[in-house]
């Protein structure tokens, strides 16, 4: 009697626990783009309400771009010392074999 193959299984596994892992940090160009597009689209608005072409528009996306800059630099932050941790507690930091 054959066996079953259990390498899709493993295959199908592997890779949604490679996503899980993967999913916050694809996510940053997302969050860094809908920040420009946001605060650029508000002063787009604003310059067609007082009519004020095209300031409104450049300041948007400028306060957008350092919003999102911002928020990009501090959820990369916060996801590098999570990685960290955990590698620490598993016993697997990458900066004590660095250091061997």
């Amino acid at each position: 009697m054959p066996q079953p193959n259990n390498d899709r299984t493993v295959s199908a596994n592997t890779r949604s626990s490679v996503m899980r892992q993967l999913a916050p940090y694809m996510v940053l160009g997302t969050q860094l783009a809908a920040a420009v597009l946001v605060l650029g689209g508000a002063g787009w608005l604003i310059d067609d309400h007082f009519a004020t072409d095209p300031w409104g528009l450049v300041i948007g996306l400028c306060v957008g771009s350092v919003v999102g800059f911002y928020q990009f630099l501090k959820n990369v932050q916060q996801l590098l010392a999570r990685d960290q941790d955990q590698r620490t507690k598993e016993g697997n930091s990458w900066t004590s074999k660095d250091r061997s």
